[in-house]
């Protein structure tokens, strides 16, 4: 199982999205509550074979791959998002990190030590910082999306919306991802962000979603 899933994860460490239109904003989670997406969503790797499956299972959120082997596991407890790769191995929380809503922090498993966080800025980019408060990654927004760039500024990813389709680029224009599905392109940066793993990175596109960091 491990094997087979090896691809998934590479291929999202690197540039994937999550696809959660379905999921309604909410001021912050409770005990219990459930996470709100009413079908499954799937992706398409860049030969336009399915690359893996967002599937709703009740107050739970699974990743799947493309042989419907679990890969990440969401869910809400106690007004934090909780992070787990397969089997049940907890890697993290997702916790939203300022009352303006613009901020989100990426909880080490014991929930006490924040590894990262995640701002939205005035004119609506996106800003990945460290513990140390170092520049990781900036998500620029753009006409088409978001433009992903390093700390060096060099150009990393393009996340593009045409019509009904979103897709997502390399740097050299090549589709690695695309879904049919609606999605708000600032979760799909979230994975873009190649610093994180995809546990991280599902957490953060889920949370922008929920807590409404997209800026809508």
């Amino acid at each position: 199982m491990r094997n087979r899933s090896n691809p998934v994860r590479s291929m999202v460490t690197l540039v994937a999205v999550l696809i959660l239109a379905s999921l309604g904003t909410q001021p912050c989670g409770v005990p219990g509550e459930e996470l709100k997406l009413d079908h499954a969503i799937s992706f398409d790797g860049p030969d336009g074979e399915r690359l893996m499956k967002l599937v709703p299972r009740g107050e739970r959120v699974k990743l799947e791959d493309a042989n419907g082997e679990l890969v990440v596991r969401l869910r809400l407890e106690a007004g934090r998002l909780r992070i787990e790769r397969a089997p049940r191995e907890l890697v993290g929380f997702i916790v939203p990190g300022a009352e303006d809503g613009n901020e989100l922090r990426v909880l080490d498993s014991r929930g006490g030590l924040v590894l990262y966080r995640l701002f939205r800025e005035p004119d609506g980019d996106l800003r990945l910082m460290s513990r140390w408060n170092k520049t990781l990654h900036k998500a620029k927004k753009r006409d088409y999306g978001f433009k992903t760039v390093d700390a060096a500024d060099q150009v990393q990813t393009r996340v593009r919306v045409k019509g009904s389709k979103l897709s997502i680029r390399d740097a050299a224009g090549k589709t690695v991802l695309s879904t049919e599905d609606a999605l708000p392109p600032a979760a799909a940066a979230c994975f873009t962000l190649s610093h994180l793993s995809i546990e991280y990175q599902a957490g953060l596109a889920l949370g922008v979603i929920y807590w409404g960091l997209d800026g809508h």
